[in-house]
Parts: C-alpha cells; sequence; structure tokens
C-alpha cells in the first residue's frame, strides 16, 4: 500500500507547477513514503526496493530544481543497490548541472561498466568532456554511443560539432549527413551541413542545403545564404 502511495505521488510530480504548495506536499509525501516503506519492508531484507524509493526521490528533486539533495538521494540509491546503472546515470546528471565535471565523468563510467550498451551514458560522457575541452575523449565517447545505437542523431550532430571544431570537415561532413538522414526535418543539421560543404569550398552544395533550409527555417535559411554570399 505503501508503495503504491509512492508511485502516486511521484505520478503526480509531472502534473504540478514546480515550486508550488500542491509540488512541495507531493515532495514531502514521497520522502514521507519512502521512510515508511523502507520501515516496512526492512533494507535488509528488501534494498532493492528502497533503492527505488531513493531513486524517485531523487527525481522528485531534480525535477524542482533541489540539486544538491537530489545528489544525496540518488548517492543512497547506490548505496542500496551498487550495481544499479541508472543510478550512477542520474547522479552524472547532477554532478554536470552541478558544474563538477569529473565527478559527473566518473558516474557515467561506472554506468556503462556496469551496463556497457548504455548509449545515453555515452552520450553523456562526451558532453562532459566537450565542457573540459577534451576533443579526443569526446569524440571517443559519441561514436561509442553510436556503436551501440546507431540511429542515434544527436550523437551524430555532436559529433559532428567537436570534427567541426578540430577543423576535420569531411568527418564533420559525414557526420552531419547521416544526422539528415535519422531527422530530416532537423534545420540545424542541414544549416551545419551546409557550413561544412563551405568549409569544403563546395558552395554548389552548399547552396542545396540553403533551399532545403528555406522549407525548415526562414532564419537559418537567411543565415546560411549569408555564408555562402558574404
Amino acid at each position: 500500500m505503501i508503495y503504491v502511495e509512492l508511485q502516486k505521488y511521484r505520478n503526480s510530480l509531472y502534473h504540478i507547477p514546480k515550486r508550488s504548495l500542491q509540488y512541495l506536499f507531493a515532495l514531502l509525501m514521497i520522502s514521507w513514503c519512502g521512510i515508511c516503506f523502507a520501515g516496512a519492508t526492512g533494507a535488509s531484507r528488501d534494498e532493492e526496493k528502497e533503492a527505488e524509493v531513493q531513486l524517485s526521490l531523487g527525481d522528485a528533486y531534480m525535477t524542482s530544481g533541489k540539486y544538491k539533495e537530489a545528489k544525496e538521494a540518488f548517492k543512497q540509491a547506490i548505496r542500496l543497490r551498487p550495481d544499479h546503472a541508472v543510478s550512477h546515470f542520474k547522479l552524472g546528471m547532477v554532478y554536470g548541472i552541478l558544474n563538477s565535471e569529473m565527478d559527473e565523468i566518473e558516474a557515467y563510467k561506472q554506468a556503462i561498466r556496469l551496463k556497457p550498451d548504455y548509449a545515453e551514458a555515452y552520450y553523456n560522457l562526451g558532453k562532459a568532456y566537450g565542457k573540459l575541452g577534451n576533443d579526443t575523449a569526446e569524440i571517443d565517447a559519441y561514436i561509442n554511443a553510436i556503436s551501440v545505437k546507431p540511429d542515434y542523431a544527436d550523437a551524430f550532430m555532436d559529433l559532428g560539432s567537436v570534427y567541426m571544431r578540430s577543423r576535420r570537415y569531411k568527418d564533420a561532413r559525414k557526420a552531419y549527413e547521416q544526422a539528415v538522414i535519422l531527422k530530416p526535418g532537423n534545420a540545424e543539421a542541414y544549416f551545419y551541413l551546409g557550413i561544412v560543404y563551405i568549409r569544403l569550398h563546395d558552395k554548389g552544395a552548399a547552396f542545396d542545403q540553403y533551399r532545403i533550409l528555406k522549407g525548415l527555417d526562414q532564419r537559418k535559411a537567411e543565415e546560411l545564404f549569408n555564408q555562402i554570399y558574404p
């Protein structure tokens, strides 16, 4: 019964305005239900369920912007269930928000050790390396994300961005070409593909991207046009 109540209050968070009295009440009830649930089941007998309670509490804190509290909840979930990759992943997300990049990286690495096909963890790992300016590690992380999730359009986009920054324009072209195949309506992908073609001295191909962009995003199309014809 307590677990059902916990899930009810957790689900209610998605329908209540943040920082409202109702939201804070739901958050309080999640915490209270978690304490009651742990006492009712006994941590030694059902630590997995208690870890799920802490994970839910961490999610609630994240949603309400209480990141330090979320960090502690996710850490407690890991104490109770060390082999749960999602808890490590979410702890990494909190570390990222708190600008603790090295801790963020270690959390994502641990998630990957536990779940080697965790594409989202590889992707976030790449983003974390990007914040540190480590292009090589960032590229490797995105490639790993794509290797386990070949249709990961966001990973192709960010991979193209790193290649552009590294002036590896041919590699960037391949990444952006794959991104537009996976998401044909992604104006950003067509825009940056056009920029890559300009860098490769192929304004004809860049103009083709401009023509497509006109039907997707007039502002981005105009920006690309001005790059083609400065």
